[in-house]
């Protein structure tokens, strides 16, 4: 009995290898629900409408599938074969197709901190996930993974429309990486971001609002290392210099919102010897005070 359950199981994996795209009818309302399927072996590929690739394990049952994904997460959904052209997962229909149409984007992981602010793109968007390549920062897009030098181009897609840039951050990524991608984000002319953190299977992702926000010297050595052209200058600020305090954040201890007064602005220069992990703490902190008389900017130490 315990060969023929066997054999069994290892002719269902068999049945189901291979590449599968959802069927274009089905209607779906989690904008993150896989686009593209792929099973290799005891390895399936997730690939959801905006093109973010992950990898994960399975273990299939007669009619549930078991998914582990890298970042730990596991997940029971529904999952039968129709017949060897049809799969139905988590109660949607999808279609096998080959290896030619299937999704070329490199597979990428988040980097796993969860903020309180739940992803809901927009559709006038640009989408961008940045991955460390051994010491390099990349960016991954669409079927393409490219130096960050690449970057003002695609941004100017926008044919002059207000478009909202959503960056994935992937694992590994450091402060550092953010604010060489930030300086190229600021050389295009874009002034705010979404940061894209972690995700929970395919479901749920996290995010996080922020300001491109360079300091002066920061830029200039980032435009002559690039050998870019200056940029035109800004108009000056009608705020009054007298009312801004600077404040200087040079590690992740927690500040005291509720200490600063209400009638003076404050500018943060913030070292670039924080981890990620503690500037997105910080940066949540600040979106989520009630005073909103804060200017961030990003000072060098080193």
């Amino acid at each position: 009995m315990f060969f023929v359950i066997l054999f069994s199981s290892c002719g269902n994996k068999r049945e189901v290898q291979g590449y599968w795209r959802l069927d274009f009818d089905e209607a779906i309302e989690n904008p993150f629900f896989p686009y593209e399927l792929c099973f290799l072996q005891d390895s399936l590929i997730i690939v959801d409408g905006y093109n973010f690739k992950q990898t994960s394990i399975f273990r299939k049952t007669n009619d549930s599938i078991y998914i582990i994904f890298k970042n730990g997460f596991e997940k029971k959904y529904s999952f039968s074969i129709k017949s060897d052209s049809t799969i139905q997962f988590a109660d949607r229909e999808f279609f096998r197709t080959s290896k030619d149409y299937f999704s070329t984007t490199q597979s990428s992981e988040l980097l796993g901190w969860k903020s309180t602010e739940v992803f809901r793109p927009e559709i006038n968007s640009s989408n961008f996930q940045l991955i460390k390549d051994g010491a390099l920062t990349k960016v991954i897009l669409n079927d393409m993974t490219a130096n960050l030098n690449v970057l003002p181009e695609f941004l100017s897609w926008g044919h002059g429309f207000p478009t909202i840039i959503y960056l994935y951050i992937g694992k590994g990524f450091e402060f550092g990486d953010l604010i060489e991608t930030y300086c190229w984000i600021k050389y295009r002319g874009f002034k705010k971001v979404k940061l894209v953190t972690s995700n929970t299977s395919f479901e749920e992702f996290s995010s996080i609002k922020d300001n491109v926000d360079i300091d002066d010297s920061i830029f200039s050595k980032f435009l002559a290392s690039n050998n870019l052209p200056p940029l035109p200058p800004y108009p000056k600020s009608s705020e009054d210099l007298k009312n801004i305090r600077d404040v200087y954040v040079n590690s992740g201890s927690e500040l005291d919102l509720q200490l600063f007064s209400d009638t003076l602005i404050y500018r943060f220069n913030i070292s670039d010897q924080l981890n990620i992990v503690e500037y997105l703490q910080l940066t949540e902190h600040l979106n989520g005070s009630e005073k909103k008389n804060f200017i961030i900017k990003r000072l060098k130490t080193n």
